[in-house]
């Protein structure tokens, strides 16, 4: 009897289990593919941000990097395939606890005088090589085997980033990684967007690291600038950037002026105070000339470091100038834990020990 009760429930059980939906063998639910995220198929063609179709036969497993490609791979948790990268990336002191140990410096990408060895790339058998759209193609994909894909993506401009991050995460197979990143930094974008829907556009200097450099409207910062609410007034140049009078600027009357520092000056995540942006600000303010600019007069000079605003870290500097130019608009908006959510996607924020401010004067 026990034994004819046993066999029922097995029965039952069997009964059951057979209707349950069962995993598709070809996409097993892992962590990378589950949910909603299956892996893709190959041949893969992307689109990079060269406008040019790259085809891929299989999944490349070893991959060279520049700087702000590393930091994605870090945060889509893909460093593993780094084999080789950017001098600048491994010698980052966040970064470099995401890569791996062996990991070989290849050269630069960026930068004045920027140059990569030909020799290590080949010697590291990568199957990709990710370079900026800005490094010469006669010394790239020239001189690399057709085997080497190279894919051209740049992740420090807003108007490709999220794209950028999709393409990167369909060749590493982690697209659920990156549509947790995407969503999470587009609702900022949507909230900047929505806030300063039909307020008036504050007029805006933005200096670009050095004195009196200033963005046309060919570069990224002239983008971050009107998506945040402003105008360039220097928009109408229809160049990358330029140097500019003092004069100009005074005749522009920028009603908000930022400057934008570089983090071989200041790193929020190792100084221990911001008297570096106080005296950029300051130094600005008291230039001859300028004290009946409007920006001076009201005192909305601000200077932003720029370090780490490479990748998503673009929306925290969007947020920045967004606020300095609508405070009361933006109350909600933190720029500075923005920048530290950042890190912490990537994996480094535990090794950020210093002041943890970006912005001078402080956004309130």
């Amino acid at each position: 009897m026990v034994a004819l009760v046993v066999l029922v429930v097995l029965a039952v059980a069997v009964a059951l289990l057979a209707g349950l939906p069962r995993p598709s063998p070809m996409t097993p639910a892992t962590p990378e593919t589950a949910p909603g995220a299956l892996a893709p198929k190959y041949p893969l063609t992307i689109t990079d941000s060269a406008g040019r179709s790259v085809t891929f036969e299989r999944p490349p497993a070893r991959i060279v990097a520049q700087s702000y490609a590393a930091w994605i791979l870090a945060a889509l948790n893909a460093t593993d395939k780094i084999v080789g990268a950017a001098d600048s990336a491994i010698r980052d002191p966040l970064l470099k606890h995401r890569l791996p140990r062996n990991v070989t410096s290849v050269g630069e990408f960026f930068g004045p005088g920027a140059k990569v060895s030909i020799e290590k790339i080949l010697k590291l058998g990568p199957d990709l090589v990710i370079a900026p759209t800005t490094y010469p193609a006669e010394e790239l994909e020239a001189k690399l085997p057709p085997h080497i894909k190279v894919v051209r993506l740049d992740f420090w401009g807003i108007s490709k980033l999220f794209d950028e991050v999709e393409n990167l995460a369909l060749l590493v197979n982690r697209t659920a990684e990156a549509r947790r990143l995407i969503a999470k930094y587009k609702a900022v974008v949507e909230e900047i967007n929505k806030a300063v829907a039909g307020a008036e556009r504050p007029a805006v200097y933005y200096e670009w690291y050095s004195d009196y450099n200033t963005v046309g409207r060919l570069n990224e910062w002239h983008n971050a600038v009107e998506m945040a609410g402003g105008r360039n007034v220097f928009g109408d140049l229809e160049q990358y950037s330029v140097t500019v009078s003092p004069e100009a600027v005074v005749a522009r009357n920028p009603d908000v002026i930022i400057r934008r520092e570089h983090v071989r000056y200041f790193n929020p995540c190792f100084d221990n105070s911001t008297k570096r942006l106080e005296e950029v600000a300051r130094a600005i303010a008291e230039r001859p000339g300028w004290a009946s600019i409007r920006a001076v007069r009201e005192g909305r000079v601000y200077v932003i470091s720029a370090a780490y605003q490479n990748g998503f870290g673009v929306i925290a500097h969007v947020a920045a100038i967004a606020k300095a130019l609508h405070p009361d608009r933006l109350r909600g908006v933190d720029p500075d834990g923005l920048m530290l959510e950042w890190l912490k996607d990537v994996g480094v924020l535990q090794y950020c020990r210093g002041v943890r401010v970006w912005v001078y004067p402080p956004l309130k």
